[in-house]
């Protein structure tokens, strides 16, 4: 089940046309999503202020064992609440530095029959 969808700007970004505005496959619209999803702030956009999730509001938070369980409940909840093709399967949150966070997602496509995990790295500026 490999269909080719078009839903914006294709990700990441190159300096051709087809990077910006190329087709996606599946699996590349489900990454380019979850992106979107946790680094969109919720009611950033207008027309759908639903839309996005409450981690960037962590950005600044100290790296607690609270902020990382908050961190785990917005992914979770996030995600699946606003893409229903996507099921979280882990979860793992790195601390680069004091300026940079990386939140690899776990996830499997509901769709697809073999349902390969795959992983999304989200970055987030830090304090």
């Amino acid at each position: 089940m490999n269909q080719t969808s078009y839903s914006g700007p294709a990700f990441p970004f190159s300096n051709s046309i087809p990077g910006v505005l190329g087709n996606k496959d599946r699996r590349n619209s489900l990454f380019t999503s979850i992106v979107l999803i946790l680094t969109t702030p919720v009611g950033h956009l207008p027309w759908n202020p639903e839309f996005g999730s409450q981690i960037p509001s962590l950005v600044f938070d100290p790296l607690t064992d609270e902020t990382l369980n908050l961190i785990w409940y917005y992914v979770v909840n996030d995600i699946e609440r606003q893409d229903r093709r996507i099921k979280v399967t882990s979860i793992k949150v790195d601390k680069k530095s004091n300026r940079k966070i990386t939140v690899w997602v776990g996830y499997i496509d509901r769709n697809d029959e073999l349902s390969v995990q795959r992983q999304a790295p989200v970055n987030f500026p830090g304090r």
